[in-house]
């Protein structure tokens, strides 16, 4: 599978990649996603851009200095990383 846009394997900083493994393969938790994207997925990336611009600058006054800018790509977690992250979220409500 290919992604629909350039994306680096390796991490500048070293980091982790949430979307690639070591080998550049796109991780099982985000494959449903560009699988759902299909054949067009950067034309749909692009027009969701495109249309999110619009409607978060539509409010903007005329003076900002730059529009607000967010992007599209959603933050996938695996089940894994989810059920850790929502454990700590529940623990710390609790405090």
């Amino acid at each position: 599978m290919s992604l629909p846009f350039s994306y680096p394997i390796a991490c500048k900083t070293g980091g982790y990649n949430e979307l690639l493994d070591e080998s550049g393969e796109i991780r099982p938790h985000w494959r449903a996603f560009f699988d759902a994207l299909g054949e067009n997925g950067r034309e749909k990336l692009a027009a969701c851009s495109e249309q999110v611009a619009r409607l978060m600058n539509a409010d903007v006054p005329a003076a900002a200095a730059r529009p607000v800018v967010h992007g599209v790509i959603p933050f996938i977690l695996s089940d894994g990383d989810f059920q850790a992250l929502s454990a700590g979220l529940v623990q710390r409500a609790r405090l």
